[in-house]
């Protein structure tokens, strides 16, 4: 059976406009007042973040925008945040801009995504599901997987997966910036406690695991972004550090993330490991346990992939 992928309604936003009037009630205003000339502008020079603007004052003025511009067909062509649906609906697509970006129909599709970076890496991917993980006791279990869930067009640059997890309400959501791509993991249910599988609410970490395909080689990093001072809990624990790895592909990398909740009155930063399990180099994020439902937002930026959360 074949999956297609329908379009969301669109949103349209107009933008503000700035206008310029004259009445003529107001008397007080001189008759032979002339309109001082403006400059006219042009574009001098475009490069992949910036573009030269001149103008017939002889001003010059650098306009600075990370990936603003990408090449097309060895021309400066300026970077547009759309996803455009193929027109038998088997999938959508990014390609204006400098990662160029194939999303499949399925969620649960291998892979659901495939980027094409700037210089020619390949990374494909696909989310396996959400894990609990007791930083103290070591152990770890899945607690939701990927199903099959047709993706919509949000437009203008937008696809949400509704509903793309088994066990509890979750959608998966992807956002395409010029500066990269962004993975977002929202909840809509309050996942079980960690109590119902046997594991300590207080050192147990929600993850999402990330898989990654035949990835090309990335530099890892290893930043540590707490240590645990006490020397008791650092025995009783596996892990009692929180660290994040910077994962690095040249043109594309992964940072920080960051995990909110839907009110947005709660922050926390999303930290990752990159993994290699059974030949399989995947990645994985953990939200807080027992926090209210929220979202995880990964940024595939210029520049993923075991993460946590830990609050600021």
């Amino acid at each position: 059976m074949k999956t297609t992928l329908p379009k969301a309604g669109f949103k349209i936003s107009a933008l503000p406009l700035l206008l310029a009037t004259a009445s003529p009630a107001l008397g007080a205003v001189a008759q032979n007042l002339a309109v001082a000339d403006v400059p006219s502008f042009t574009i001098a020079e475009r490069g992949p973040n910036h573009r030269i603007w001149t103008n017939s004052a002889g001003g010059t003025y650098t306009e600075l925008t990370t990936s603003m511009h990408f090449l097309n067909n060895g021309q400066w062509a300026e970077t547009q945040e759309l996803i455009e649906v193929a027109a038998d609906g088997s999938a959508a697509f990014a390609r204006q801009g400098p990662s160029q970006v194939i999303f499949a129909a399925n969620v649960n599709s291998i892979p659901c995504i495939d980027m094409l970076t700037s210089d020619s890496k390949r990374l494909q991917s696909h989310v396996v599901g959400l894990a609990y993980y007791d930083a103290a006791s070591g152990k770890s279990v899945m607690i939701a997987e990927t199903k099959n869930a047709v993706g919509q067009l949000l437009p203008p640059n937008q696809i949400l997966y509704p509903n793309a997890m088994t066990d509890f309400a979750c959608d998966l959501r992807y956002t395409y910036k010029k500066a990269g791509l962004e993975q977002d993991v929202i909840l809509r249910q309050q996942p079980p406690s960690p109590q119902a599988f046997a594991l300590d609410p207080a050192s147990t970490r929600l993850q999402v695991w990330t898989e990654f395909f035949d990835p090309p080689s990335p530099q890892v990093q290893r930043r540590m972004i707490y240590q645990e001072p006490d020397p008791l809990v650092r025995q009783a624990m596996v892990e009692p550090d929180w660290t994040d790895d910077y994962i690095d592909f040249d043109a594309v990398h992964l940072g920080l993330g960051q995990a909110l909740s839907l009110d947005g009155a709660d922050s926390l930063i999303v930290l990752k490991e990159w993994l290699t399990i059974s030949n399989s180099p995947s990645g994985r994020s953990c939200r807080e346990p027992n926090s209210s439902p929220g979202s995880q937002k990964h940024h595939w930026g210029k520049g993923g992939a075991r993460s946590g959360c830990k609050r600021r």
